[in-house]
């Protein structure tokens, strides 16, 4: 078992060594087998030979798994360009709150981007329950040295602390044939930028999906909204400014406007009541990191004058499109 892996090269690698299975229309695990852990969010990647108090991704309320199949038979790579159009997943006698998702590594080595996730719902207990959904993947090798490939993976995200993770444990032996899972604590949001994560050998997530071929989603008029990577660490605030950094992955520009506010919510009512930290511009190329400057308010000054760190909302609104994010971050005065 390999604990703390850098994504970028080793999802990417495997699929690169995957056989193409394009014909194909049914993926994913075998789902005859139940699942045979206990394993929740909270409670992190279990490495033997480690106390779980050190065990990746512990103590996080929501996460992703996904996993990878060397074989080429029970992976959750896309078979290739098209649509997903049914999930189907296998749950023990306890259940909760889940959602699929897409996960793209673009060049061949670099993962991962939150392409799609569909709604949420809950699996019967002790059960297959089948999902309709409607998921854009893609598939496109490198067509030259130096141009860019896409890669689109299926995942599952357990939305509550105290439902386990659907998983298969096939034994901890390592070995080029042995599947891996992959594991991101907390569960991303759409576009989330993702430049590492957990793995464990010999786990597959009880899911499978069906997949029709066609060609890949156009860009909407005026072009695709490209959301920016929010920040996991704390945004250091200095001098009344909050030093933002976002990266750009390279399905096309960013450029928006960032707010820090009191509370997320799409709502009307949400807005309303929201009281506004900072807004900033933001404008970054496909591919590239900056760190956008955020002049506080004098209600953000006010929440760091008397606390060190803060938690607020990040809203994030591409020039353009209707389409936006908000997630929570943490500010930290100095």
């Amino acid at each position: 078992m390999r604990p703390a892996l850098a994504a970028g090269t080793t999802i990417a690698g495997l699929l690169a060594a995957l056989p193409a299975t394009a014909a194909a229309v049914p993926f994913g695990a075998d789902l005859r087998a139940a699942p045979n852990t206990a394993i929740t969010c909270p409670v992190g990647v279990p490495v033997p030979g480690l106390p779980p108090e050190f065990f990746p991704g512990r103590g996080q309320p929501t996460c992703a798994w996904t996993h990878l199949d060397p074989a080429g038979t029970q992976g959750l790579q896309a078979p290739g360009t098209g649509r997903i159009t049914a999930v189907r997943v296998r749950v023990g006698p306890v259940t909760g709150p889940m959602r699929a998702m897409v996960f793209r590594a673009f060049d061949g080595r670099r993962c991962c981007t939150v392409q799609a996730q569909s709604q949420v719902f809950t699996p019967a207990p002790n059960a297959v329950t089948t999902v309709p959904v409607s998921l854009p993947v893609e598939v496109s090798p490198s067509p030259g040295p130096g141009e860019p490939s896409v890669l689109d993976v299926l995942g599952l995200a357990v939305l509550d602390p105290n439902t386990p993770v659907p998983v298969i444990d096939l034994g901890d032996a390592i070995s080029a044939t042995v599947p891996s899972g992959f594991v991101f604590a907390p569960a991303p949001a759409p576009g989330d930028l993702l430049l590492s994560t957990s793995s464990t050998t010999g786990k597959l997530v009880a899911m499978n999906a069906e997949w029709v071929p066609g060609p890949p989603v156009a860009d909407p008029p005026g072009g695709r909204a490209v959301l920016p990577a929010l920040p996991r660490s704390p945004v250091p605030v200095r001098d009344g400014v909050a030093r933002l950094a976002l990266e750009c992955a390279r399905g096309g520009d960013c450029a928006g406007i960032v707010r820090l506010l009191s509370q997320g919510g799409a709502g009307a009512a949400e807005k309303a009541r929201a009281v506004v930290y900072g807004t900033a511009a933001y404008r970054l190329r496909a591919g590239t990191r900056a760190v956008v400057r955020v002049r506080m308010t004098a209600a953000g000054r006010r929440l760091l004058a008397t606390r060190p760190t803060a938690r607020v909302w990040a809203s994030l609104s591409p020039a353009g499109s209707s389409a936006a994010a908000t997630r929570r971050i943490s500010l930290r005065r100095g």
